[in-house]
């Protein structure tokens, strides 16, 4: 049985509201590590364990691997739960999750990030940018722009063999 990407939407956004951003420092302390997010709120990863957890029973998600990460590094990591809720299997470091459409508000996050760096042009041709020849000989394709990929008009179909 795989993990229904609707179950994971929301412990992702509950648990992003709930640490009120990005992680700034992790401080271990014994077992349990003191995470400080960039408004000064400190909250330590025991109790963000149970409140995990507690999350996942209120909305029947049968496990998560969750990772904050900062500047680069992990400063948090867990996994919980099972990839398999009927055979018992338990969700571990190399479980397979689908992302679905999760990454793409961070893909557009960082493309809009390249257009005010001046990097990128919403309304210029892809193929200026980066030639790609699998599908070069399609005349559509020299006519995509960055704006038409986020905004998902591109014509092209949602797959490939």
């Amino acid at each position: 049985m795989k993990l229904k990407v609707r179950k994971v939407i929301p412990i992702i956004l509950i648990l992003v509201m709930h640490m009120s951003c990005k992680i700034i420092k992790g401080q271990q302390t014994g077992q349990s590590k003191t995470l400080t997010n960039l408004i000064g709120k400190k909250i330590s990863s025991d109790s963000l364990d149970i409140f995990l957890e507690g999350q996942m029973k209120v909305l029947d998600v049968p496990g998560v691997s969750v990772a904050i990460i900062n500047d680069g590094r992990v400063v948090y990591h867990t996994v919980k739960g099972y990839a398999d809720s009927e055979t018992k299997k338990k969700v571990n470091e190399k479980t397979i999750f689908e992302g679905a459409s999760l990454s793409k508000p961070l893909f557009a996050y960082f493309v809009m990030g390249f257009v005010e760096e001046g990097k990128l042009d919403l309304d210029r041709p892809l193929y200026e940018y980066l030639p790609y020849d699998d599908i070069a000989n399609d005349e559509r394709y020299k006519k995509i722009t960055a704006r038409m990929v986020l905004s998902h008009t591109t014509g092209l179909p949602n797959w490939r063999f």
